[in-house]
């Protein structure tokens, strides 16, 4: 039942983490907003919920928890509906269930070092070191309003796996939804919280 539960939650982790249909609107005063190009951010510490929408299914698997990012490390910690903590490095990526032990998670398709970089890169609105992988394209906006980018992969290995990347913010990221090849997909909320830029 253990290896059962780790299996389902590492796959749910790994969609979320590479990780909406209508994204969610911006609360932030018009003007206030900086622009995506000035979006750099070394360290992050938030609150997030997640839907999960599958074909067939009529409800989303709804979870949530908190997101702490820092130069070297993302912690990205669910508490509910499980406990379930994935922290990603460099070195790998590693996963604690109900405050166990850390172990190592299984490497999906040979994508997880580059999944580990992806993700450490879009938190930090790096989006120069994305333009291997995705087509990056901004939607146009009034100038200080509520952003959007767009993130269609190009790579022909991650496009089996995740067609597209829609990202919302306005002086942080607060959206990103995350498009599967066969339909399903996954809508991140953020919530306001501490983000520290260069």
């Amino acid at each position: 039942m253990r290896r059962r539960l780790r299996t389902i939650v590492v796959s749910a982790v790994w969609l979320a983490v590479l990780s909406s249909a209508t994204l969610v609107s911006q609360t932030a005063i018009a003007g206030a907003c900086i622009t995506p190009q000035h979006l750099q951010i070394n360290s992050v510490k938030k609150h997030f919920s997640q839907e999960r929408h599958l074909s067939g299914v009529d409800n989303p698997l709804k979870s949530e928890g908190q997101l702490e990012l820092t130069e070297d490390r993302i912690t990205w910690h669910m508490t509910a509906p499980f406990d379930v903590e994935t922290i990603i490095t460099s070195q790998g990526i590693t996963q604690s269930i109900d405050g166990g032990p850390a172990e190592p998670t299984a490497d999906i398709a040979g994508l997880g070092p580059k999944i580990a970089s992806l993700f450490a890169s879009l938190l930090k609105g790096r989006w120069n070191e994305l333009n291997a992988t995705f087509n990056v394209v901004q939607k146009p906006v009034a100038e200080g309003s509520p952003w959007a980018v767009s993130l269609q992969t190009i790579d022909p290995k991650l496009a089996e796996a995740i067609s597209q990347i829609e990202v919302e913010g306005c002086t942080d990221i607060s959206t990103i939804k995350i498009m599967h090849k066969n339909g399903d997909y996954e809508l991140i909320r953020f919530d306001p919280g501490s983000a520290s830029t260069p």
